[in-house]
């Protein structure tokens, strides 16, 4: 099993340089997209350690809690699913913990879920795309699959996260071009494998080995006490140099005739290190690695520098890194399962699923079984209410109900086409509410047959402006606000954070700031909502959605489009209207959209029982849980039903 470590060394100059040439837009806007949200970083074996550079470089960048954890931990510890995103990292994608973690992931809808594997078409890769909600980044390693030990995938991914995260949030921070460049920093400016070999070869002689680390080096630390268990090369002891203090020490009191320490050190730990290493007892072998330059560098650095120590190691022991053989048992352990009673289970009944939704907990929770008869009553009301009405007319948000956002400046997908051009057919009439302008009027044309376009109103930049999808006029083109908007837009060009988001587009009822990642983030929503509550009218609103926040002048609102559709195209003030949307809880931009007594979420809800649920299929949300709704609309003259019961039967015949 494996091959040689010596020929793994040898490919891991031509990984950099591919790694360094790779088109990463992709991995740098998911990144992005994750600005607000703490991460939660999945890994096993040598994948832990890409996990955790993750988890390092995410808190650095972003500030948010960042964690690597084991796929049981995360499968066990549900509290950091719903609202992270998750990442899942596996070199090749074929073990079961790193599905199955997946699988969860998908499952309890965590916030965002990546995957990143260095195998294209992998099991893992195949589980993730078959969920519209999944965002994956898979590549094909130059120098093939690993051997025993993660090495070239370790680099991989190590060096793609951090060229995605400087690139994403605008560090000032170049990565060397070449691995030998990167290398020589830590030795006086020329890498040498035989040099390095030298200097640690008394860490080998001892017993146990010690590694001290600091904030950018903690990821080597850890991948070194890996390799050296799952090679048997060594007992490694891990500890950062606080930690060391707070009776870690003792061990050398002991034992330290037998022990040697390996302290790697970085900038912003140097001097704490000195420190701590002359208070060493003497006779104790000690090698220190000093990583200069920015963190990122720095770590991965570190990470690489580990790699080519293991092979110290395996020479000092005459054991081969690459393929130290597996025993049949090991193979045994590798390959099980994890059975039901490993795993936390959730109910997944169509009731359960919507309930937890609306209360934002688990069915387990003491508090929530207290409620339990009333939530459940409120449930079954709404969806009888729901399924006895022959509904007139549909009303739909756009972006995260019809279009996924990183789409959101393309034409609709030709499924979702398809499923609105069969309501329009049948002479529904069908009301778009956007936050954005000229550029969804295009999209819609470009999707829908000309001759239905005078049966669609459209309710641009939320509702301020409607007209039909015909109308070529609209919406107007205009850079000047209103009047109630005046002093905010002035108040925000004297600002010393407007600069954070790369677009502000003035409208004549609307300011939206978009297009950066603080854009989502919800201490930029606070200081938005404290400019306008100074400087905006009574009735001024600052929504929120996945891309953008937007000031709307007094009186503008989405039902705008539910009262043109009444108006324009049915001319029945008791119609009955079904609403869409994604963004249902408060402050979100269809929050007052879903107030409508007759309403559903393909994403966020509402805290309100009597309405605004979202009773698509577990696991399914944005343009997937939008799909499922369409194809439970039974179609009727000039109008729809809605039957939840049939939806799998008639996803077959469609």
């Amino acid at each position: 099993m494996g091959k040689p470590y010596a020929q793994e060394l040898e490919q891991l100059h031509s990984t950099y340089a591919a790694c360094m040439k790779m088109d990463i837009s992709g991995l740098t806007k998911t990144l992005e997209d994750c600005y607000c949200l703490p991460l939660v970083a999945i890994g096993s074996g040598g994948s832990f350690t890409s996990a955790l550079v993750a988890a390092h470089l995410h808190y650095r960048h972003t500030r948010c809690m960042a964690l690597a954890l084991t796929p049981l931990q995360f499968i066990q510890d549900g509290q950091f699913r719903k609202e992270s995103a998750v990442l899942c990292v596996s070199a090749g994608g074929r073990n079961s913990d790193i599905r199955k973690a997946l699988q969860v992931a998908l499952s309890v809808e965590a916030n965002k879920v990546i995957v990143a594997c260095a195998r294209k078409h992998s099991p893992l890769a195949r589980l993730a795309e078959g969920n519209l909600n999944a965002k994956t980044i898979q590549f094909d390693l130059p120098a093939g699959t690993d051997g025993f030990l993660a090495t070239n995938s370790l680099l991989a991914f190590s060096t793609l996260f951090t060229r995605a995260y400087v690139n994403a949030f605008g560090e000032d921070c170049s990565l060397p071009a070449d691995l030998t460049t990167l290398m020589s920093a830590t030795q006086d400016g020329q890498f040498s494998l035989a040099k390095l070999q030298s200097r640690c070869r008394p860490l080998w002689q001892a017993g146990t080995l010690i590694v001290l680390y600091g904030g950018a080096t903690r990821a080597a630390a850890y991948d070194l006490e890996s390799k050296c268990v799952e090679a048997a090369l060594a007992p490694v002891l891990i500890s950062d140099y606080r930690n060391f203090a707070h009776g870690r020490h003792h061990w050398l009191a002991k034992r330290g005739d037998s022990s040697a320490i390996l302290a790697l050190t970085s900038s912003e730990d140097r001097e704490l290190a000195q420190k701590t290493l002359r208070l060493i007892p003497k006779g104790i072998p000690i090698v220190e690695l000093d990583f200069p330059g920015p963190d990122p560098i720095a770590s991965l650095a570190a990470i690489t520098t580990v790699i080519y120590i293991v092979a110290s190691a395996g020479q000092t022991k005459g054991i081969d890194p690459g393929r130290p053989g597996v025993p049949q048992f090991g193979q045994r352990l590798y390959n099980l399962r994890m059975e039901s009673s490993s795993v936390v289970r959730e109910s997944t009944s169509g009731s359960a699923v919507a309930i937890r939704r609306k209360t934002g907990a688990l069915l387990e929770s003491s508090l929530l079984k207290l409620d339990m008869h009333a939530w459940l009553t409120h449930y079954r009301g709404f969806v009888r209410k729901l399924t006895k009405i022959k509904f007139d007319a549909l009303v739909l948000d756009y972006d995260g109900t019809l279009c996924d956002v990183s789409d959101r400046f393309g034409p609709l997908s030709l499924s979702i086409g398809e499923e609105i051009e069969k309501l329009l057919a049948n002479n529904i009439a069908v009301g778009i509410a956007t936050g954005r302008g000229k550029s969804v009027r295009t999209a819609l044309q470009q999707t829908l047959k000309r001759a239905h376009w005078d049966k669609i109103v459209v309710g641009y930049y939320n509702g301020g402006e409607c007209a039909l999808l015909a109308d070529e006029g609209s919406p107007q083109k205009s850079e000047a606000t209103c009047d109630e908007l005046a002093a905010c837009a002035a108040a925000l060009e004297k600002t010393w954070w407007s600069s954070i988001f790369s677009n502000i587009e003035k409208r004549k009822h609307q300011i939206t700031l978009s297009a950066g990642p603080a854009a989502s983030c919800k201490k930029f929503r606070e200081v938005v909502g404290a400019l306008v509550e100074q400087h905006g009218p009574v009735g001024t609103r600052v929504l929120t959605s996945d891309h953008s926040i937007d000031i709307l002048a007094p009186g503008v609102s989405k039902l705008s489009v539910v009262h043109g559709i009444k108006n324009l195209l049915l001319g029945e003030d008791d119609a009955e209207i079904l609403c869409i949307g994604d963004r249902g809880a408060w402050p979100g931009n269809d929050f007052e959209l879903l107030r409508e007594p007759h309403s559903l979420s393909v994403n966020e809800v509402s805290a309100d029982p009597v309405t605004c649920w979202n009773l698509a299929p577990l696991g399914s949300r944005g343009v997937q849980a939008m799909l499922y709704y369409f194809r439970c609309m039974i179609l009727e003259q000039d109008g729809f039903r809605l039957d939840f019961s049939g939806v799998k039967r008639r996803l077959h015949e469609r």
